[in-house]
């Protein structure tokens, strides 16, 4: 992962994979990250949509620390994990 700040994460979840990239300011990539866990693979709960999103992008919340936040498309917001 480069020594830039990650400012914003872009998904691409597909029916069979999960994909995300770790964007910096300018939308240079810094990072990105791979799952099977697609949307035909989880759970048709919120809860479990979560999980497979944070089992992703998780490192990258840890890396920006007490700043870093994720919302999702039902409205909960919450800080990263520290």
């Amino acid at each position: 992962m480069s020594s830039d700040h990650i400012q914003w994460v872009a998904i691409d979840w597909g029916t069979s994979n999960l994909r995300g990239w770790a964007m910096s300011d300018s939308g240079r990539i810094l990072d990105q990250a791979n799952s099977e866990q697609g949307m035909a693979t989880v759970n048709a709960t919120d809860e479990d949509f979560e999980s497979a999103l944070l089992d992703l992008i998780q490192p990258w919340l840890k890396a920006g620390g007490e700043h870093s936040r994720y919302c999702l498309r039902h409205g909960r917001c919450a800080a990263g994990m520290a």
